[in-house]
């Protein structure tokens, strides 16, 4: 199964980046944190928000995270392998 296949609604549009960054943006970790946590660049962190927000055309943020995950956000690699931070479940 393909990364995209994996997933239902509106994560399937999403590329693995900009699923795992919607999931660090649902704990709260502002642009900076999440470069940091990625080794990424805060504008290249703003692009993968802007091009997951023009997919799912959302206007924010938070919409953003709302739209990836609902109300609930990710605890676990089972509901979000792409995402570092989470602990493997065993």
């Amino acid at each position: 199964m393909t990364g995209a296949q994996r997933y239902d609604g509106p994560m399937r549009s999403l590329s693995p980046r900009e699923r795992e960054i919607a999931g660090l943006i649902a704990h709260g970790l502002t642009n900076r944190q999440i470069a940091e946590e990625l080794t990424l660049s805060a504008r290249t962190v703003e692009g993968h928000i802007y091009n997951a927000r023009t997919k799912l055309d959302v206007a924010t943020r938070h919409e953003l995270a709302r739209a990836v995950w609902g109300h609930r956000v990710p605890r676990s690699k089972r509901a979000c392998p792409d995402c570092p931070f989470l602990e493997a479940e065993n």
